[in-house]
């Protein structure tokens, strides 16, 4: 089954799989030293969740800067947890080590793996698109676009794709962009410096998804668009007039 095709097929389960994770009580961070092979996660009784929703692995991020230097056996990193098939159909650059079976009941093995990234950040935008498919979610996220241009970019899990030619119409013409880019500008506090913030998140997205060698097309096409935007309102900005 092709690449895409299969995360579609993910981003319809999103729902089941997402539960799978909440029901789970563990904490966002933890120190690097003490994060064990194997981290078994208590299921509560009274969860009603079909096996296979379950996450299968717990995964430690850092900024890649970090990988530079020396970085303490203490210091505290963000944990999440993923379903390895997820992440497979996702990250080409990520092998993830096999999933371990419990043998106890209401006892989750969650194999642990640590990696680098571009930014922390930019690793929860990219891991809730691995899960969603919303490019609606992620541009939101990136910019503040206008919501009936990003109405238009809700999911349908009937007609996947569906985004594909409106981002393409879009990207290919100045003068949406520059509509685009004057309402982030007039929706963006904190003047030239929030602006180029923005434009630096878009850029450490980009980086990440790289570290993660992602290749899903319509992320990239709606990445593209989010770079273009931004780029825009900061040339807005600078010139202290609408262009």
């Amino acid at each position: 089954m092709p690449g895409r095709a299969i995360r579609e097929h993910i981003f319809r389960l999103a729902p089941q799989l997402i539960e799978g994770m909440n029901v789970l009580r563990l904490p966002t961070i933890m120190r690097d030293d003490r994060i064990p092979p194997i981290y078994q996660a208590r299921i509560p009784p009274t969860a009603n969740i079909h096996p296979s929703c379950y996450p299968t692995h717990l995964v430690s991020v850092s900024p890649k800067a970090a990988a530079e230097g020396v970085t303490p056996p203490d210091a505290p990193v963000a944990i999440s947890t993923v379903h390895g098939t997820v992440i497979t159909a996702h990250c080409t650059k990520l092998p993830l080590p096999p999933a371990v079976q419990s043998t106890q009941p209401l006892v989750l093995n969650l194999v642990t793996c640590h990696f680098y990234v571009g930014s922390v950040r930019a690793w929860v935008l990219l891991r809730l698109y691995m899960y969603g498919g919303s490019v609606k979610n992620f541009l939101e996220m990136l910019l503040p676009l206008p919501p009936a241009f990003l109405e238009d970019l809700r999911p349908n899990y009937n007609d996947m794709g569906h985004e594909r030619p409106k981002l393409n119409a879009v990207c290919a013409s100045e003068a949406h962009i520059h509509t685009l880019a004057q309402h982030v500008v007039e929706n963006t506090e904190g003047g030239y410096e929030k602006l180029w913030e923005r434009m630096e998140f878009v850029a450490e997205v980009w980086r990440s998804m790289c570290d993660l060698g992602m290749h899903d097309s319509l992320l990239w096409m709606a990445l593209r668009l989010a770079w273009q935007v931004a780029r825009y309102a900061l040339l807005l900005k600078a010139q202290g007039r609408r262009v």
